[in-house]
C-alpha cells in the first residue's frame, strides 16, 4: 500500500503513516525497488516492454527523499 501511494505522488510523510515503519526504513526497501528497476532495464535478456516499464516506474519511485543522488547533491 505503501509504495503504490508513492508511485501515485503521495507525500513521504503520509507514505511512512500508512507504512508504519521507520522512515530510514521505508527509504531503504525504496531505494532496494530502484536498484531492482536498474537492474531490470539493463538485462539483456529481458524484453523491450519490461525495460520500458521499469524504467517508467524508476522514474516515479526514485524522488524527493528517496533519491539517493540528490540527497547526497544537497549535503554537498
Amino acid at each position: 500500500a505503501a509504495m503504490e501511494r508513492w508511485i501515485a505522488g503521495t507525500p513521504f510523510l503520509k507514505v511512512v503513516d500508512v507504512a508504519k515503519v521507520d522512515e530510514g526504513e521505508l527509504i531503504r526497501y525504496f531505494r532496494m525497488t530502484v536498484q531492482m528497476c536498474r537492474t531490470l532495464s539493463l538485462m539483456p535478456a529481458a524484453g523491450k516492454t519490461l525495460k520500458e516499464k521499469s524504467l517508467r516506474l524508476l522514474e516515479r519511485i526514485n524522488r524527493d527523499e528517496v533519491d539517493a543522488e540528490a540527497e547526497l547533491r544537497r549535503s554537498l
